[in-house]
């Protein structure tokens, strides 16, 4: 029997939203690009990733991508803003998150990694405050990617490696969002949507509310 890889968004996935965090990253794109009066719809942008939500500014204001010096300023403000903002009990895990995580890697039949729109040191900061056990696995993030469907395939390339394993048996997409949903679908992947923001699941995906329930899909 071929082993199968579980694939995990972070944010209203594994950790609970935060409220700040739309501030603190509109306040990262004023202070490492003076960029005011920008569309807090993330859904409205082409890929809603970090690095995606960037370039389009840059490309639509600027008519040119971020540089690497650029972008690495953005992270250390929009992660300094995070910092100052979030409050003590801000980010804790989804009900049950840490415990199914830990009983997944505990298991012969099942592989773990993680997809997150987010760049690397926020999904490390999430994770760590969340005190969910995921640091260690396969990650694809906002900084290996501009859309979501090339950072979940950057996981799903790193699990293989990691892992050492050829070809997964299925490979499942877990998150809370409508673009989870829809980067599973042009992906062709099952879906497992973590609360209701999805809407409509439909054929292909199931619903759960938290890890407890998660134990019955």
């Amino acid at each position: 029997t071929r082993v199968n890889l579980a694939v995990f968004d972070i944010d209203g996935t594994l950790t609970r939203p935060y409220p700040g965090e739309d501030v603190s990253f509109l306040e990262g794109l004023e202070l490492a690009f003076g960029f005011r009066d920008v569309d807090p719809n993330w859904a409205s942008y082409p890929h809603v990733t970090d690095t995606g939500i960037v370039s389009h500014l840059c490309e639509s204001r600027w008519g040119r991508l971020p540089t690497t010096a650029e972008m690495t300023r953005f992270r250390e403000h929009y992660s300094s803003a995070f910092l100052a903002r979030v409050g003590p009990n801000e980010g804790d895990e989804i009900l049950g998150a840490a415990a199914f995580i830990h009983s997944l890697r505990q298991s012969s039949a099942w592989c773990v990694a993680v997809a997150t729109g987010n760049c690397r040191l926020m999904a490390t900061l999430k994770l760590t405050r969340g005190r969910v056990p995921c640091l260690d696995v396969p990650m694809g993030t906002a900084d290996d990617a501009i859309s979501r469907a090339d950072l979940i395939r950057v996981a799903i390339a790193r699990a293989r490696q990691a892992y050492a394993v050829a070809e997964f048996g299925h490979v499942v997409s877990i998150g809370d969002a409508p673009w989870d949903l829809r980067t599973a679908r042009e992906l062709k992947l099952p879906f497992v949507a973590v609360g209701n923001r999805c809407g409509d699941i439909s054929v292909g995906a199931r619903m759960v509310w938290d890890y407890q329930d998660a134990r019955s899909v």
